[in-house]
């Protein structure tokens, strides 16, 4: 299967490559699905490429993934088979709403923020209090964030947590 990003047209970049590669295909401009034999896969790799045009990314994606809480755990079990992370290979960024318990500050001078859910899933932000400064804590009902889901082990328990980059 495949998906496009931006203005490019996956379906039609499919019409153009040359049929005896494959046995079926199907979808609109922004997914596909194809079904082909293993043994034409470079070859198909190799056509798409070329007849697929470039886009311009934008310099700043802001997410990959909305996630709801409740696929979140299969979320993250799931994107581990994708490790390691790091460069060329970033963990995906997700964007999850929330329901906030408790807020409080971490650190030697409080400077990070954590979030703990009514669903179970905390919320982290490093150097992230200076967010909240001059807010009240017992107003925040709900977290907006941006960042990556992965699990966090404490004292022997292991929970979700989205270690964010943004939120509000």
């Amino acid at each position: 299967s495949g998906r496009t990003f931006l203005t490019a047209d996956v379906l039609g970049s499919l019409r153009k490559v040359d049929q005896d590669l494959l046995i079926s295909y199907g979808g609109h401009p922004e997914a596909c699905g194809v079904k082909l034999l293993e043994s034409n896969i470079p070859a198909f790799r190799a056509a798409m490429q070329k007849v697929t045009p470039k886009v311009d990314m934008p310099e700043e994606l802001l997410y990959d993934f909305d996630i709801e809480a409740d696929a979140a755990e299969a979320f993250a079990t799931e994107q581990q088979e994708y490790a390691p992370f790091g460069a060329g290979n970033p963990k995906p960024l997700v964007r999850m709403k929330l329901h906030v318990v408790k807020v409080f500050f971490m650190g030697d001078a409080k400077q990070h923020v954590k979030f703990l859910t009514k669903e179970g899933i905390s919320v982290l932000q490093f150097d992230g209090a200076k967010a909240l400064k001059g807010k009240k804590l017992e107003w925040i009902k709900t977290v907006d964030a941006v960042g990556t889901l992965g699990f966090n082990t404490y004292m022997g328990k292991t929970t979700l947590q989205l270690e964010a980059k943004s939120f509000v």
